[in-house]
């Protein structure tokens, strides 16, 4: 079976499967009440997520991408909304760090080194984080812990990364 049918079908029986739960909805109206859609609406995109990276492991591998960053938007929903913390503006700045992250993954699941992967992922992830450190540093007045605490692990991984990079270099000559 070829891998982009496969992620299509995972993708079918996903939805499927959400559209017999609301289906069933109309016919036993009591099997949502349970559930108040105002606390559940941010699962949608996480359910979208979710089916996007089956899709990208199964199926077309780009997929990996977007799926990494939708399912990120409804965790942050998810959470902002149960949680009443809609001024809690910040978490939205680690969404470069997710699309890294689906980069990553993406790179990995299309064959490519382990080290080009990182490479190519790391810096939306390293802007994506610091932005998230500096602005929350700022609102909560944790700045400058947080601040040494971001050069410290940068110090303390340099020599690591430097290496990593630097054998990747070298085995492209």
């Amino acid at each position: 079976m070829k891998k982009n049918s496969q992620g299509s079908i995972i993708s079918g029986l996903i939805l499927i499967l959400l559209g017999f739960v609301f289906l069933g909805a109309q016919f036993v109206p009591t099997v949502l009440d349970r559930f108040h859609f105002g606390e559940i609406w941010p699962l949608i995109p996480i359910l979208i997520g979710a089916s996007l990276f089956c899709g990208g492991l199964f199926g077309s591998a780009e997929m990996l991408v977007p799926s990494t960053v939708v399912s990120f938007v409804g965790v942050v929903l998810f959470y902002q909304n149960n949680f009443d913390q809609w001024h809690f503006w910040q978490l939205w700045l680690l969404t470069p760090t997710f699309a890294g992250v689906g980069t990553t993954l993406y790179l990995l699941r299309d064959g490519r080194p382990a080290t080009q992967a990182i490479k190519a992922g790391a810096p939306p992830m390293v802007v994506g984080s610091i932005l998230f450190i500096l602005f929350v540093g700022f609102r909560y007045d944790y700045f400058f812990p947080l601040l040494f605490i971001l050069i410290g692990l940068g110090l303390f991984f340099r020599d690591r990364l430097k290496r990593l990079f630097v054998t990747d270099k070298l085995q492209n000559l």
